[in-house]
């Protein structure tokens, strides 16, 4: 059985792995043109990357320069490739930890650990990845692109199993289900008067 330091080792590694994804992804397809487009005279800077990151910040804060636009081509391919790509390593990097590192299912096993696989897939395609994703790679920076979906998956999921207990709670409580467990207490009570049973063998079979 999964425990949950397991899980959360699982899902700290899948972060970790995430974010040099989502950079490789970037460097692949960035979402902007290299650069800013300027709209003053330049002005000399150092070589410092750090400086010259700080500089062209107040920069774009003054007005001088602006951002280059955002390309929605790469925006959607990188997103294609995520949704693809991304969920089969994905789940693939999940079932190998759960299933081998962690014992769910027998080593060797790789029917089960293909089919897995496939679910694991299915499940992340039909969630909430393909939105959360895709707002991600429209205004979430790439480094902290994996802690937004973390972030956002781990919130969807409590919210999910609260939801989930609310309802169950209010179907149990509600007059048909109660009118439905007492028709079918009384019909074993019935059942076990006919053939004589004891007290003790009523509660076995209630």
């Amino acid at each position: 059985m999964v425990t949950l330091p397991q899980n959360i080792i699982t899902q700290v590694i899948i972060v970790f792995l995430s974010y040099y994804w989502h950079l490789a992804l970037e460097r692949l397809l960035p979402a902007r043109s290299a650069g800013v487009e300027m709209q003053s005279e330049k002005e000399s800077i150092d070589e410092d990357e750090g400086r010259e990151e700080e500089i062209v910040r107040r920069w774009i804060l003054k007005g001088r320069v602006q951002r280059s636009s955002i390309s929605w081509l790469n925006t959607f391919l990188k997103w294609a490739i995520d949704m693809t790509l991304g969920i089969i390593w994905t789940s693939i990097v999940y079932e190998v930890l759960y299933g081998f590192v962690f014992g769910r299912f027998p080593k060797g096993d790789i029917s089960h650990f293909l089919r897995n696989i496939v679910l694991t897939s299915l499940v992340l395609m039909f969630s909430l990845r393909p939105l959360t994703s895709l707002i991600g790679f429209i205004i979430i920076p790439a480094p902290r692109r994996p802690v937004f979906l973390a972030g956002v998956s781990a919130l969807a999921s409590i919210f999910l199993t609260a939801s989930t207990m609310i309802v169950l709670r209010g179907i149990v409580k509600s007059n048909f289900v109660q009118k439905a467990l007492m028709d079918i207490t009384e019909r074993v009570w019935i059942e076990a008067q006919r053939k004589g049973a004891t007290p003790a063998r009523l509660v076995d079979e209630l």
